[in-house]
């Protein structure tokens, strides 16, 4: 039951737990109503004991005391009194509207005697005017109440019988007496005055604001979110609903003195009970919605399975069935994310997202319209059949995705904006002059009140109307769905010409519909309970979470036989199995799962039949993916405790500018539910910190929506995540969104942010030092050198030093010595072993030779002739590699950082006026794919990288593809189809021989080791290499070394082979080199000159930039590589970067 009297606001309690549970716990055995109904007989007959006893002694009856009353019998007395001062309140109240008008002499008197009624009435029997001390920082106040004890105070405003004016600073909530701070600060209104006391140093846990005929109940943990209690005592003392459990006893419970007090036994007070119960139900019905979500993508997918059967169309007409099946589970669960989302939103107007509020809005878009109908049965084919609930919602998504009126396009939008700017201005000076002692605190007050009342004003006049502020989210897209469409998905049987249509025609049924509404809106009920609207905004990021999250394991196919379900015990949820229906005889009963019958409620087993689509949760994916959802109690003491250790380190306090640039980073992703709490409590104390740098604070109706923002903004600029399943990236995004959604907000963008990737397995900026390398310790098999950690923070790469990630690892191979593989596939195990051996080699070079009696000159001349000689072998073009590896990662750093600011968004943080402006990008997504493009530095590192783990995982079954033994090393047909033609022929050679390649055309001062020079420098150079050392500059860009010209390019071309294998370590070295570069450049004065353009100019600049490098640094083209280097295909296979695969998550996504 629910009440137009009782303000929920904010959903303090969930909705569906104040209709229809909380009732239940109210008329339980051992519920308030109970109690008062055993306290009221008890006093009853108590006082007509005494009464008789008086008579009997010939005492007046009259002077016997009377009885104590429960609230709800207060309550009900208090019918009398109020509406005998009623007409005179309302008309007084009607005279004061006027500006400036006198107060009547005995209006606060009345108003106190009326307050304090109202108090007693509740059950606070001693309530009376006295003046209470509270401390804060160190400081005495004194406060004027009308009640207090231990965690309640009772504070008297003014009057109205309105629910929505009593917080009204300008009106009904100014106080009656006003608390002076100091001499020229003073708290004038309810709302200060609740959130000054909630930050004493013993803060009261409810404070009751009276407000003449209505009554506001604040609760310490819930006011700065924005949720709190009120109630029209004007509308519910004149219906006089004195039924048991009525609306008055409702009343009573949540604002009586015995739901608020602690019991003397102990324990907690009821309505603290009462809001712990609401958030238990949330949880349960999370519990619920889950497998609702779970079954409505099976309904969805076969939906759309079916509808395309009806049209003559067969899943493998449209795709590869298993890609199929992927893409219809994926597409599934972002139609019900938008469902959801639309739903959270919808939940809470004030977020901005929807106009929730407007009346043309539920009767025509919302969709609690929707719920009401779904409510009903559908009866008779057409509408079983009919498309509205599909038309419906989708109408409402391209309303949301497109805008309708979008602010800004209208006149009064600009003279809104303007107002806004202006009043921003005003608070901007206010805040100087009262800082500069040139305005009294109530001076400075009254100057902020008026740029609100202004902004407000102008807010009203353009808020006419329906409108629909566009998102513009990926979400919304219609291709994001493209499987759930009238016109996308291409007929295979069209002709142009013919009468059949071009499109297919997917749409969801109302029958489809009606279920997946149903099971997302509403609760089932337990028993013969009546199942209720699910609150959305009960429910919250945390519950939401936990539906998304368990969902993170289930896969989807498109069964190709009958297939029937089991489970250890019957119980699917740790995971389940398919069995063909030929097998049923094979299992035991007790290990078939069964669904209780949507009509009949009998159990049966769940058949999948042929051709229809299977969402199952795989138990091994589950652990392997870790794809656990870790709950609140978790998240909140872990970042809590990692927030309290990081804050004001080293006795310094940590300022509220440097926490809002803490950069938040969350390795196992999931749904987010670590992220969104790290950015709950960094924005909640950036908050608590700013303001007290300010010495002011945010209005408590604002604060909601402040704390929105600034969530909002370390969100997008500050929050990253990584998880290896895509679907908890893209689930994680979603709930980032929700979690920071604010009135005016965008859809947000995580491209660069949130990525798919395994946190645990990835490169990174460790090194070897030079004096490691030749020994090749990191090789050893006993006590194996482990790389040098060296952040960028802590300066260049040191001479000689090489990254981990380019030499070759003891762990390249691994599963050659496992005796599983070399049971199964010994001849393959052997082959990877001698690859091993062959690869795994340190790089070559000949040390110095030191001679005695040599004179120092000539020693010198012979050092420098080394130090050449040196740079050609293995060591020094592998020290070489690693300058150009730090080259291309400063282009990356460089690029990463013009992205950030290219995406970057403008929010107006509260009290953060150090932001500056930001001008977002029109398209994002073209940032990232700009950034990860073929050929790019950050996409020639991420290869070098994901090879060099990928040889970690190497199959057995692709060794060929490493020691040269497959067949796409033969002559002729290449591995993408391009015919191999060396410049000069060759003397063909075994694979195993294979001398090496030599590095990239243009440095023909290379040569192998010892066959033109002795290490020691004794031997003459190649002439014609030593002729020219000037080097080239293009657009800034210094490139150190030789332009080979004429025959030099020949003989440089004929020296490298089309098809390259990875024997040796010299072919790893070519691999690298032709990805990396086999020239040195500094592009230092270049990139600093970047950082003082604008973004636009910047970006561009240094695309034309990193496009200039490939010819002038010598690396071959992305193609190429993977033409020259066949092995890379089973690189990205590994990896995981290839799109063909029918799953895009498979690979171990190596994350650097």
């Amino acid at each position: 039951m629910t009440y137009d009297s009782l303000v929920n606001h904010g959903d303090y309690l969930s909705a569906h737990y104040l209709a229809e549970v909380l009732p239940k716990d109210l008329k339980a055995k051992e519920g308030l109503l109970a109690r008062w109904a055993e306290t009221e007989e008890r006093e009853r007959r108590a006082h007509a004991a005494a009464v008789a006893e008086a008579k009997s002694e010939g005492r007046d009856p009259a002077s016997v005391p009377p009885r104590t009353r429960t609230p709800r019998e207060g309550l009900r007395a208090l019918h009398g009194p109020y509406f005998a001062s009623r007409a005179d309140f309302a008309r007084d109240a009607e005279a004061l509207a006027v500006p400036d008008a006198p107060v009547p002499a005995d209006w606060t008197k009345r108003l106190t005697e009326l307050h304090l009624d109202t108090l007693r009435a509740l059950g606070f029997d001693d309530a009376h005017e006295q003046t209470i001390t509270v401390h804060r920082s160190g400081h005495e106040h004194p406060v004027q109440v009308l009640h207090t004890e231990p965690g309640l105070i009772a504070v008297p405003c003014g009057w109205t019988d309105e629910p929505d004016a009593a917080l009204d600073p300008d009106g009904a909530g100014r106080l009656l007496r006003p608390v002076v701070l100091e001499a020229s600060a003073r708290l004038t209104d309810a709302k200060a005055l609740a959130d000054f006391l909630f930050e004493c140093d013993e803060p009261p846990r409810y404070i009751l604001m009276l407000v003449g005929g209505v009554v506001v109940l604040a609760d310490r943990l819930a006011w700065h979110e924005g949720r709190y209690l009120a109630v029209g005592l004007d509308a519910a003392l004149n219906r006089r609903d004195i039924r048991n459990g009525g609306e008055l006893d409702t009343v009573a419970a949540l604002f009586g003195a015995d739901s608020l007090r602690t019991p003397e036994e102990g324990g907690t007070a009821p309505l603290a009970g009462f809001v712990d119960k609401s958030g238990k139900h949330a949880v349960g019905v999370s519990t619920e919605l889950r497998e609702g979500l779970r079954l409505s993508v099976e309904w969805i997918a076969n939906e759309v399975l079916a509808r395309l059967r009806d049209q003559g169309v067969t899943p493998e007409q449209i795709d590869e069935p298993a890609r199929l099946a992927k893409e219809l589970g994926r597409e599934s669960l972002r139609y019900l994310y938008r469902i959801l989302f639309l739903l959270y939103a919808e939940a809470q107007p004030s977020l901005g997202i929807l106009p929730a509020d407007d009346p043309e809005y539920a009767s025509g878009y919302g969709l609690q319209r929707l719920g009401d109908l779904v409510v009903r049965d559908l009866v008779g084919e057409r509408s079983r059949h009919g498309f509205h609930l599909y038309e419906s919602l989708d109408l409402l998504f391209q309303q949301v995705q497109k805008g309708h009126r979008e602010f800004g396009s209208e006149p009064e939008d600009l003279e809104a904006q303007d107002a806004d700017r202006a009043a921003t201005e005003a608070e901007r000076e206010a805040a100087e002059l009262l800082a500069a002692g040139a305005v009294t605190r109530d001076e400075y007050t009254e100057r902020i009140r008026e740029a609100d009342r202004s902004r407000k004003a102008a807010a009203r006049s353009a808020d006419v109307g329906l409108r629909f502020e566009p998102l513009r989210s990926d979400l919304f897209k219609s291709d994001a769905v493209r499987l759930i469409s009238a016109d996308q998905i291409e007929n295979p049987a069209y002709e142009e010409g013919s009468d059949l249509p071009e499109f297919l025609d997917t749409r969801l049924r109302n029958e489809t519909l009606h279920k997946v509404l149903r099971r997302l809106m509403l609760t089932k009920g337990k028993g013969r309970e009546r199942g209720g609207f699910i609150s959305y905004a009960q429910l919250g990021i945390n519950q939401l979470g936990a539906v998304y999250e368990g969902l993170m394991s289930y896969t989807g196919f498109i069964a190709d036989e009958d297939l029937y379900e089991v489970a250890k015990g019957g119980d699917a949820s740790g995971g389940s199995w398919m069995i063909p229906a030929g097998r049923v005889q094979d299992y035991p009963d007790e290990v078939f799962v069964e669904r209780p019958h949507e009509e009949t409620g009998r159990p049966l087993r769940v058949v999948h039949p042929r051709g229809s689509f299977v969402y199952r949760l795989a138990g091994r994916d589950r652990q392997t993916s870790a794809s656990y959802y870790t709950p609140k109690s978790l998240t909140e003491v872990t970042v809590e405790l990692a927030l309290k250790h990081r804050l004001d380190q080293d006795g310094t306090e940590t300022s509220a500018e440097e926490l809002l640039g803490w950069k938040i980073c969350e390795p196992a992703l999931g749904s987010g539910a670590f992220l969104n709490e790290a950015i709950d409590q960094v924005a909640a104390e950036y908050l608590r910190r700013r303001e007290r740098e300010l010495d002011r604070r945010v209005d408590p109706e604002a604060r909601p929506v402040e704390l929105q923002k600034a969530k909002a903004y370390i969100a997008l600029h500050n929050a990253y995540g990584v998880d290896l399943n895509a679907t908890a990236v893209e689930l994680a995004e979603v709930s980032l969104w929700l979690n920071s959604m604010h009135p005016g907000m965008r859809a947000p963008w995580f491209g660069l942010h949130l990525r798919r990737g395994n946190s645990l397995i990835g490169a990174g900026r460790k090194v070897y030092g030079a004096d490691a390398l030749p020994e090749g310790q990191w090789l050893s098999k006993k006590l194996p050198l482990p790389p040098t950690e060296l952040p960028f923070r802590d300066g260049d790469l040191p001479d000689g030093a090489v990254h981990h990630f380019l030499l070759p690892a003891l762990g390249w191979g691994a599963v050659a010595g496992e005796p599983e593989a070399k049971k199964l596939a010994e001849e393959q195990a052997k082959a990877l072993g001698q690859w091993r051996k062959g690869v795994q080699k340190p790089p070559k070079w000949t040390p110095f030779k030191e001679r005695e009696d040599e004179p120092q000159d000539k020693r010198q001349a012979r050092y420098d002739k080394w130090v050449e000689a040196t740079s050609k072998t293995e060591l020094g073009r592998i020290q070489a590699v690693a300058r150009r590896a730090e080259f291309l990662w400063s282009l990356v750093a460089k690029r990463l950082e013009l992205s950030e600011r290219k995406v970057s968004r403008r929010i107006d943080v509260w009290g953060a006026d150090w932001l500056e402006p930001a001008t977002e990008a029109a398209d994002k997504q073209r940032v990232l794919d700009d950034l990860t493009a073929a050929g790019t530095p950050y996409w020639r590192l991420k290869t070098v990288m994901d090879a060099w783990f990928a040889l970690w995982f190497w199959p057995l079954d692709r060794v060929g593809l490493l020691d040269g033994t497959d067949a796409v090393y033969g002559v002729g047909e290449g591995a993408f189809g391009a015919v191999a033609t060396p410049v000069a022929p060759e003397p063909e050679r075994e694979p195993e021989s294979a001398a090496p390649s030599g590095p990239a055309p243009g440095d023909v001062a290379w040569r192998a080791a010892g066959l033109f020079d002795d290490p020691d420098g004794e031997q003459d150079e190649l002439g014609a290499a030593a002729d020219s050392d000037k080097g080239l500059e293009i657009k800034g860009l210094r490139i150190k070394g030789r332009r080979a010209t004429g025959r030099q390019a020949e003989i440089a071309e004929d020296l490298r082979r089309p098809f390259i294998p990875l024997q040796t370590f010299a072919d790893w070295l070519d691999f690298l080199e032709l990805t990396l570069g086999t020239k040195d450049a500094d592009a230092g004065s270049f990139l600093d000159g970047l950082d003082d353009l604008p973004v636009d100019e910047a970006l561009p600049l240094l695309e034309t930039y990193e496009r200039s490098l490939d010819g002038v640094l010598g690396m071959d083209s992305p193609f190429k590589l993977a033409e020259r280097f066949p092995w890379l295909d089973a690189v990205e296979d590994i990896a995981g970067t290839n799109e063909r695969d029918i799953k895009t998550e498979d690979g171990h996504g190596f994350f650097h």
